[in-house]
């Protein structure tokens, strides 16, 4: 299904796929950024965060600029000056004094966060309205089988030369790069007078797009715990390392086999609804670990989320590319797309401050902010 899925898109977009795999398959230096710092630059773990979240605070700030800068110079040409600065700053990290190395870090996610919202722009712009989702499903497919090979490429690269990591970032975001490039279609230059303003009084007007925006954030806050809280409680419980990462590569195959059939069956469906389903879904997730807090419990709730991060990822960047007025694409998924990782910055503090002092509290609060959210949206359907 989905090969044949694949043979509707237009041939620039099935190439611009084939670059996110290759892309997420090299996409190392900040998977393994954090073990960098403190093994080959002898920082202290606290120094190390402080380096790796300004990457995080750059990211999301790269999400949140990048469709405007597409919308003014074009989404093509934004889209290769991200990947550039991405390259750039990957083969400079290895390189540069650690006095460089925040301002590098907050600059490396700055390219590449705008990236990802101009990317799911292109691949909206290009199908007809009712194959969004599909399109989106099948790059996010991509990305999901590229990480699964990433990781232990890394491991290693990381055990000849830890620069290695880097180089390969840098030469697979310039594969990437290169397709851009060569195959994706180069728009029409816009004037000023092109270009509509009103972007933020189109957002009030829509009070769907409002809820979705608001909703995801307290969403993503709740998702992204996965990343933090989960990993912790599992290794107090006494299990290995090696269980959590198997449970993140089987939500991973999961989405790489499911997601795009999945995508397609749901097409036709009220796009709100399957929107609230999923978060709904992540919401249940959560409860399953308040419940059952172990290793088994933890299982069947990457089980029941990753289930819910099939139904609300695709479609929601295609409601948004639905929603948004002709000429306000890139910005539209530029409010969208920082609100939906926005987790990477509140998740970890939060999760950990509540793991830390009141533990117990924690799967219930992310099914309670998962669960509202799901509530809030469904009632303006």
């Amino acid at each position: 299904m989905i090969w044949s899925s694949l043979k509707q898109l237009p041939t620039w977009v099935r190439l611009l796929v084939l670059g996110r795999f290759i892309n997420a398959a090299g996409a190392l230096a900040w998977f393994y950024l954090t073990v960098y710092l403190v093994q080959e630059r002898g920082m202290a773990p606290v120094e190390a965060g402080v380096i790796v979240g300004a990457n995080g605070a750059g990211l999301i700030a790269g999400n949140l600029l990048g469709g405007w800068l597409g919308d003014r110079f074009g989404i093509k040409r934004v889209l290769l000056i991200g990947y550039a600065g991405w390259a750039v700053t990957c083969s400079l990290m290895p390189l540069a004094p650690n006095a460089f190395l925040l301002a590098l870090s907050a600059l490396a996610g700055l390219s590449a966060g705008s990236g990802h919202p101009l990317g799911v722009a292109l691949v909206a712009d290009a199908v007809p309205p009712e194959q969004r989702r599909m399109g989106i499903a099948i790059s996010r497919a991509a990305m999901n089988a590229g990480i699964m090979v990433g990781p232990p490429l890394g491991a290693l690269a990381a055990g000849v030369d830890f620069s290695l990591v880097f180089v390969i970032d840098a030469v697979t975001s310039l594969a990437l790069m290169f397709i851009v490039w060569r195959f994706v279609p180069k728009a029409q230059p816009k004037s000023r007078d092109d270009i509509p303003s009103g972007f933020f009084r189109a957002v009030r007007a829509d009070r769907r797009v409002l809820a979705l925006v608001i909703g995801v954030v307290a969403l993503d806050t709740s998702y992204r715990q996965i990343f933090t809280g989960l990993p912790l409680m599992l290794t107090d419980d006494q299990t290995p390392l090696i269980g959590y990462g198997a449970l993140i590569s089987i939500s991973c195959l999961i989405i790489v086999l499911a997601e795009t059939p999945l995508a397609i069956y749901l097409a036709k469906r009220p796009a709100l609804k399957v929107i609230s389903s999923g978060w709904a879904l992540v919401g249940l997730g959560f409860v399953v670990l308040a419940v059952w807090p172990r290793y088994g419990g933890a299982v069947l709730a990457i089980l029941i989320i990753t289930v819910g991060e099939m139904l609300y990822k695709p479609t929601s960047p295609a409601f948004a590319a639905d929603r948004a007025p002709s000429g306000m694409s890139g910005r539209f998924q530029s409010l969208y797309s920082g609100a939906s990782i926005s987790g990477m910055v509140l998740s970890p503090p939060l999760g950990g401050f509540v793991y830390q002092y009141a533990p117990g509290l924690l799967w219930p609060m992310c099914a309670g902010l998962a669960l509202l959210a799901a509530v809030m949206l469904v009632n303006l359907d």
